[in-house]
């Protein structure tokens, strides 16, 4: 655990600092400093950061980006586009993320949610694409955590399946398979290319889906992106839908972390 040395604290004042500008930060850490740069959290006062900004480390990633100083006259910056994770935090986020509500869950004291909601029974079984996130990725974690069951359905290159293949599979439906009780779909989908998938595809599983009782996931870790592409707004997506989840670190800034929504009975 670090320890702040006695008396010192972080200092909004040293922002106005020019040798402090792009890259100094208030830290979660209570009192501490943080270089958004070298990812780093810093012991507090003005000395220590001039000789963290004076490091060779500090000024090599300085350069690396720019910082619109006699050094970098064009004020070139590096758009680091490897993942939209690679996202960091914003000094408001941080600030909220320092004065986040936290508690005791075993009485109902901290704001989080309960999984496994759709699939209470043993013998459960999950439907989604061959190429969803779910099934592709997560390490497993819907058999691993949940003891649930996958069945996937061939994805097209639009990110959607064949729902004609999908009422195959709930009309060949015997006592010695598992039984289906969720359908998951991912919008947008990131191993079809980021494709956008269609409103009218999601409304027209609804209707499939509602025909057997069987309610609808939207793994919309990215639907924001989806949203912005169609012009539309997330809850047209989450309407047909049971639940949905989309992640706050994809292009958001966050550095981890997703909200998961759903009517009250489904939160509670």
């Amino acid at each position: 655990m670090k320890h702040l040395r006695w008396g010192f604290g972080f200092s909004r004042n040293w922002y106005n600092i020019p040798e402090f500008a792009n890259w100094l930060e208030e830290s979660p850490l209570p009192g501490y400093a943080f270089c958004n740069v070298c990812r780093k959290d810093l012991q507090p006062g003005k000395s220590e950061l001039l000789k963290h900004c004076a490091t060779n480390k500090h000024k090599r990633k300085i350069s690396a980006i720019g910082n619109g100083t006699k050094d970098d006259p064009l004020n070139h910056r590096i758009i680091d586009l490897r993942s939209d994770t690679v996202t960091v935090p914003n000094r408001e986020m941080r600030e909220a993320m320092k004065n986040a509500v936290v508690g005791d869950s075993s009485y109902d004291e901290d704001p989080t949610v309960i999984v496994l909601t759709h699939c209470w029974s043993r013998g459960s079984l999950v439907i989604m694409g061959d190429q969803s996130h779910m099934y592709r990725a997560s390490q497993g974690s819907l058999s691993e955590i949940g003891n649930v069951s996958q069945r996937v359905v061939r994805n097209l290159p639009d990110g959607t399946f064949d729902l004609d293949d999908l009422k195959n599979i709930l009309l060949s439906h015997s006592p010695n398979w598992p039984t289906t009780t969720l359908v998951c779909v991912e919008n947008t989908h990131t191993r079809m290319g980021g494709k956008a998938v269609p409103l009218q595809w999601i409304e027209n599983l609804s209707q499939q889906c509602g025909e057997y009782g069987i309610p609808i996931h939207l793994d919309g870790a990215r639907l924001i992106n989806a949203s912005a592409a169609l012009g539309i707004s997330p809850s047209r997506f989450t309407r047909y839908c049971s639940s949905a989840t989309f992640c706050l670190n994809k292009g958001l800034g966050a550095p981890g972390g997703c909200v998961i929504t759903g009517n009250s009975d489904y939160i509670e």
